[in-house]
Parts: C-alpha cells; structure tokens; sequence
C-alpha cells in the first residue's frame, strides 16, 4: 500500500501539469504518462474502448505510472476489458480538471467469458475464463475526483436500462486484481427485469484449469462512492464478492483485505452481498435497501 500513499501526490502533479505536457497514447509514451481521452477527438483516444485496446496490446505491460484522463461524455457500444502487466506501477483513471464526465454503456454485459461493462483484470471478453491470459492487475485506481487528492464525485459509470442484459455489472475486478481502488465515482446500474442480476462493483475469485492456481482479488477497496442499483431485479446488488467458474478454488484461499468505507449504497435487493472472501472492513457507509415485489 505504500504506492497508495503517494497517489494523491501523483494525481496532484498530473492535474496541474497535464495542461502543459504532451499527451501521447500509452504505446507511444512507452508504457507510461498521461493519455486523455475526448470523445469530440480532442485527445489521444475518443472512447474508452480504444485507450483499452492500446493499453492491452502493448508489450510488457506499464514502464512507469500511466494516468488516462477523461475530458467528455462517453457512449461505450462494447464492453471494456483492461488487462495488462502493471509491473508495480500505478494505472489511474481520472476525469480531465472541471470535467464532470459520464459514461454511459449501451449493450449487454453478457460476454462469452468474463462478464461486465468495465473489467479489469482481463484483456479478452470473447474467451471463457480458462483460456486467458491475464490472470489480474495490481494497483489500478478509478478516481472520480476532478481536482488533486479531491472527494467530489465528478465521474459516473452508468448504463441504459432497455440494453442492458438480466446480468449486469457495471465495474468488475476479476482474477488476482491486487491493491485496486475504486473511489469518489457515482455508478448507477441502471438494469431492469425481474430475473438476473443488477451489479454495482463485483469481485471475483476464479480457479483455473489451465495451470490449477486459485486467483483472488487481494486489498482492494471502494471509497466514498455512490453506488445504486435499482429496478425490479432480484439480484440488484451494490457490491459483490464470489467465486466464478468451477472447480471451487483451492481449499484454504479466498479473497481478502477488501475495504468498503464512506460510500451511499442504493439497492432494491442487498446493499452488499459477500462470498469467497476470508477478511474485510466495512465501515462509514450510508445503506438504503428498497423492499419491493418482484
């Protein structure tokens, strides 16, 4: 956690440097800097799909800490994976200085492998969870301040209720995601229906058969956001921890050290519900849980 601790620092510098320093692309920075994104084409990348797919496919993984900031609204038609080696260094997603960016999925989460509108941990959706090759990624952090070491929630994730599937996660940290942030963000899953499952953050464990190792989400946390997953879904959950895929993993391992602090959590189900995980802290949070018919 010590690289956490200079974090604020770092987004600090970022912010009130970025004005004055060139933006380039990850791969063109040589795995490092600072990349924004526009969907107007006034940045490196216009949507967050193509900052993933250049992170994902550069060789090596992160040479230095890399900051992408977000300078507009974005409409994502495809689900977005981040997976590549982070080498110890710091992946932050940001809103751009006095941006108030929304982002907004339109399709299903419904993947032929890891599901979810935002994944971390894995470069490829299209694969089942045994045949990939990024098992997670460490010290990834999802500020939703646009000011340095700020609190203000200026950056939602969010869906479209009529496009999203019966089975919807809005953020998803998969596999051995280590030292993971998800803070200051409004994420709003807007799913409906009356079967399936309505995810504000998730992490999963998984075992695969392909090298016989348990991979499990260690010392993350999510801080001081407001999470909300409404709608008649019996699965409408704000955050949740669980296995996916079988064997079950290694006897005697599980998730742990996850942190839920500060945060207003909205649900018409479970606030959260916790599974596979072997220690955690939950505290400061304002819950509210409707009780409707479904």
């Amino acid at each position: 956690m010590k690289k956490f601790f200079f974090q604020g620092i770092v987004s600090g510098l970022m912010l009130l440097l970025i004005s004055s320093v060139s933006a380039v692309t990850f791969s063109g920075g040589g795995g490092q800097g600072i990349s924004v994104v526009d969907g107007s084409g006034g940045g490196d990348y216009t949507s967050l799909l193509q900052a993933a797919q250049d992170f994902n496919a550069y060789a090596g993984g992160c040479t230095g800490d890399w900051s992408l900031f977000i300078k507009s609204n974005l409409t994502e038609p495809v689900n977005v994976p981040f997976g590549n080696k982070t080498n110890g260094y710091i992946v932050t997603i940001k809103p751009f200085t006095g941006a108030t960016p929304i982002i907004t999925f339109t399709c299903p989460t419904k993947n032929p492998g890891w599901e979810g509108h935002l994944v971390i941990g894995s470069n490829d959706l299209t694969t089942d969870g045994d045949s990939i090759t990024t098992e997670g990624m460490s010290l990834v952090v999802i500020d939703g301040s646009n000011t340095p070491g700020g609190t203000s929630r200026d950056l939602t994730i969010t869906n479209t209720g009529t496009n999203a599937s019966v089975n919807s996660i809005l953020a998803h940290f998969v596999g051995k995601t280590e030292n993971c942030i998800v803070k200051n963000c409004r994420i709003i899953n807007n799913c409906s229906g009356n079967s399936g499952e309505s995810i504000g953050v998730e992490f999963s464990s998984r075992y695969r058969k392909l090298d016989t190792i348990s991979y499990h989400p260690k010392d993350c946390q999510v801080d001081n956001c407001e999470i909300s997953c409404m709608g008649t879904v019996r699965g409408a959950i704000g955050i949740l921890t669980r296995h996916i895929g079988s064997p079950a993993p290694a006897v005697g391992t599980a998730q742990s050290g996850l942190k839920v602090t500060n945060n207003v959590i909205t649900a018409s189900a479970r606030a959260m519900y916790l599974q596979m995980i072997g220690s955690m802290t939950i505290s400061g949070n304002t819950i509210s849980v409707s009780s409707i018919s479904f």
